[in-house]
């Protein structure tokens, strides 16, 4: 399958680092497909009124779309493309490849457990669209209780521009050309949409690391200690603790 740059660049553009073996190519699922395998993502939506519910749930069709394609795109050809292609380098490191791969490809079997909340706006939500609990289900402490960790969304992602755009179908030529053309620029956040973020954040996930097979890691301050599996945003500020 042969996409425009810049559209790969936008299923390229997903943060998370992981390993696992490959299933399958994006050249043979529809919308249909798409569409059914959302009750596979949705262990649980909470609190979301019925228009959130909508947005979610489109999300989460976008998710499974991502991962497909860009799994598809990224093992279709010379990965030195891809370690020079924006939206790989805006994320990953060159030697993070193989990782790379194996995360949508883990995306395509989301056997892993995880439940997603809408919030009101709190503290936590200023200048967040959505925050995802890290730790695993067994830790309890510092506020954290056992069980089933959640992706939390703010308000600010059923608000922001870029979470309210939908992503056309691969096979739609015509919708795929017209999302490039009418970006206001060429920049990576030009082309997210709400299921960029919803993966970002499952990545984040300890029971995503276990099903992906990522490496143990520790984390430790004055108030927590624990063992998690999930991914960690690449800036100064990012800790398994505020993921």
């Amino acid at each position: 399958m042969h996409l425009p740059i810049q559209l790969i660049s936008a299923l390229l553009a997903l943060g998370a680092t992981v390993h696992a073996k490959p299933i399958r190519t994006a050249s043979n699922l529809d919308s249909y497909t798409l569409s059914k395998r959302v009750d596979d993502y949705a262990r649980d939506i909470i609190d979301c009124n019925e228009q959130q519910t909508v947005v979610v749930k489109r999300g989460l069709v976008e998710v499974s779309g991502l991962a497909v394609v860009a799994y598809g795109e990224l093992t279709a050809g010379d990965e030195s493309r891809w370690k020079k292609n924006k939206g790989y380098t805006h994320y990953f490191k060159e030697s993070d490849y193989e990782k790379a791969k194996a995360a949508y490809n883990a995306l395509l079997q989301p056997d892993f457990a995880y439940v997603i909340q809408c919030l009101d706006d709190i503290p936590d939500c200023k200048n967040s669209l959505a925050f995802t609990d890290p730790t695993p289900e067994s830790y309890e402490g510092a506020g954290h209780e056992r069980g089933v960790r959640k992706v939390k969304l703010c308000p600010g992602f059923f608000e922001e521009k870029r979470t309210q755009r939908t992503l056309p179908s691969a096979t739609d030529k015509e919708g795929v050309e017209e999302f490039c053309r009418n970006q206001e620029s060429k920049k990576v956040m030009d082309f997210e949409v709400a299921g960029h973020t919803l993966l970002h954040e499952l990545t984040h996930l300890d029971s995503f690391g276990l099903k992906a097979g990522y490496p143990e890691e520790e984390y430790k301050n004055s108030e927590m200690e624990y063992k998690y599996h999930g991914t960690v945003d690449w800036k100064p500020s990012s800790n398994p603790g505020n993921a």
